[in-house]
């Protein structure tokens, strides 16, 4: 029986998540605290008082809700690089590439092929929305991704 529960793991609240009926493979356990166990097709649940959880659902979850340590969203990842990236160009400050390739290579798995022409495609994107701003737009722009940049460290 699937069943929408919300469980907290770890000390982190996580959003809800897929929860399947009790089976032996969580028969006796997660009564203390979750553990995770992997099922005899190499399957890993976290098993939660009798209920068990996919492993990567409320790893992901629990990602998210932490601020996004470890691997993110490629696409999302790279929406947001590409508004910096492409703003940045267009206000000719200058990138430091070695910290965007250090961000990257935490933020994105290296398994991940669609993430780098993703971002050239919303980057372009980017650039042509800029230049149909007003110049107070483009101003106002200029000043946010420069904050932005500096925060991150994305500028020399």
């Amino acid at each position: 029986m699937l069943k929408s529960i919300v469980l907290s793991l770890i000390g982190l609240q996580v959003m809800t998540v897929g929860a399947y009926a009790s089976s032996n493979i969580c028969s006796g356990k997660g009564a203390s605290a979750p553990e995770i166990v992997t099922d005899s097709d190499g399957m890993e649940y976290i098993c939660d008082n009798g209920w068990k959880f996919k492993a990567s659902e409320v790893q992901k979850a629990n990602r998210e809700r932490a601020g996004g340590e470890g691997y993110q969203n490629p696409t999302d990842i790279a929406l947001e690089l590409s508004s910096f990236i492409g703003t940045a160009e267009r206000c000719q400050l200058s990138i430091n590439s070695d910290s965007l390739d250090h961000f990257i290579s935490v933020k994105i798995d290296p398994k991940e092929l669609g993430f780098l022409s993703e971002l050239a495609s919303f980057t372009g994107v980017v650039q042509r929305d800029f230049d149909d701003l007003s110049a107070l737009e483009q101003k106002l722009q200029c000043s946010q991704v420069k904050r932005v940049g500096q925060h991150y460290g994305f500028l020399n």
